[in-house]
């Protein structure tokens, strides 16, 4: 059921120090301490990057199937009850989430709907299925979609492979909480003029607000907090950790046939909005609006997709220093997105952490395809009668996952 599914993201997250801290970080970020440790220093977020981030440009409508959000402002963000005015709520003309001051809800798992809801407010960008929710304790994101199952496969692989992404919960619009819920919108917002789309949904994905902002968004100066200096021929340890993380992040895509982020494998220009950098964790990029979306079996662009993976796995795995030209070429594409060459120092990290990724994915091959079952029958769990169209466990794709994983495994050094 969908309590399975939280219990399964609590276990993923506690194996992984990197993701504890990752999650730390959010919660010390919306409880407001001032005994942060250093190494979450808050990135500057320039108002250029944050226009970005919250969808009011072209390049960046980053919300309109993602599960985060891209904050605004200086490093020093307030939480939104210590205001000194009355707060807006969607019954007023004038509501607008605010990604400026906005800060996470602590635990989604104990939001007070009947009690605690302010406004809502719903991406600019793409189909209007996420919306913003301000309540007092925090902001959360609701997502409407018939895609759950793939989405949420998504989020589990990368937790499972150490890249943060935000923890979903779902919540059935027929169950006790779904009916507060969405009466709580229903008062905010008695027009329907922002939550028009909710009320024809089985289930509802209810997600962690992310403060921060995407790749696309990232000015000069935000950059070289990420990346480091352009000038400095090595990375220093935190800045090479944090760019080994978006290598990992390139396996969990090879894993999920998702080309919309760095194309690896894809002959497209990419989506840099579907890459965030956590603003309460300074060393996490995070993974945005990710979904399976295998190659099916009789599909004649299964094997070439395959035959590249294991071309580019053998030369990875092959024990060279050299940088190979994909991750060359992927560094060149960054620098085209954000006017930021992160050198050959950043192509480096990126490849070590593609490395490590697949290499854990080969030592751990048979547990991961194991779990990942387990983790299907929780969705079928869940989509179970009614629910099941809303879900969609049709698309869940495991055999394709496991064709990668092979492609892995074979393209050993002999």
């Amino acid at each position: 059921m969908a309590d399975n599914l939280w219990s399964i993201q609590r276990n993923l997250i506690a194996a992984s120090p990197a993701l504890e801290s990752f999650v730390a970080a959010l919660h010390s970020y919306a409880s407001g301490l001032s005994t942060t440790p250093s190494n979450l220093q808050q990135l500057p977020i320039t108002p250029a990057a944050a226009s970005a981030a919250s969808g009011t440009t072209d390049n960046a409508a980053q919300h309109d199937a993602k599960s985060s959000a891209a904050g605004t402002g200086s490093a020093t963000t307030a939480a939104p009850t210590t205001r000194k005015f009355k707060w807006a709520t969607s019954m007023d003309s004038t509501f607008k989430f605010d990604h400026a001051t906005a800060i996470p809800h602590p635990d989604i798992a104990d939001i007070q709907w009947s009690t605690d809801v302010i406004g809502v407010d719903r991406s600019e960008g793409g189909a209007g299925g996420v919306f913003f929710v301000q309540t007092k304790r925090g902001a959360v994101v609701i997502k409407a979609s018939r895609t759950l199952a793939p989405e949420l496969f998504a989020s589990l692989l990368c937790l499972r492979l150490q890249v943060a992404a935000p923890r979903s919960r779902v919540v059935s619009t027929s169950s006790e909480e779904g009916a507060q819920l969405l009466a709580s919108l229903k008062q905010v917002d008695p027009s329907w003029r922002v939550i028009t789309n909710l009320f024809d949904q089985a289930c509802l994905l209810v997600q962690d607000y992310i403060p921060g902002t995407v790749l696309s968004g990232l000015d000069y100066t935000t950059a070289t907090a990420v990346f480091g200096s352009e000038v400095e021929d090595n990375a220093t340890p935190e800045e090479a950790e944090r760019i080994r993380s978006l290598g990992r992040l390139l396996v969990v895509d090879t894993l999920l046939n998702n080309g919309d982020r760095l194309p690896l494998f894809w002959d497209n220009q990419g989506n840099p909005s579907n890459i965030m950098i956590s603003r309460a964790n300074a060393h996490s990029f995070v993974s945005i609006d990710t979904r399976l979306t295998g190659i099916a079996e009789s599909s004649p662009l299964l094997a070439p997709y395959i035959s590249r993976v294991a071309a580019l796995t053998a030369r990875v795995l092959g024990k060279n220093d050299k940088v190979l030209d994909a991750f060359s070429t992927l560094r060149q594409l960054i620098a085209s997105y954000i006017a930021f060459d992160i050198g050959e120092k950043g192509a480096r990290a990126m490849q070590e952490g593609f490395e490590s990724a697949v290499r854990e994915c080969i030592a751990q091959r048979v547990a991961i395809s194991s779990e990942m079952r387990r983790w299907a029958a929780t969705f079928h769990e869940i989509g179970d009668g009614q629910h099941h169209k809303f879900i969609d466990t049709a698309n869940l794709n495991l055999d394709f996952v496991d064709r990668v994983l092979d492609a892995f495994e074979n393209s050993q050094p002999k």
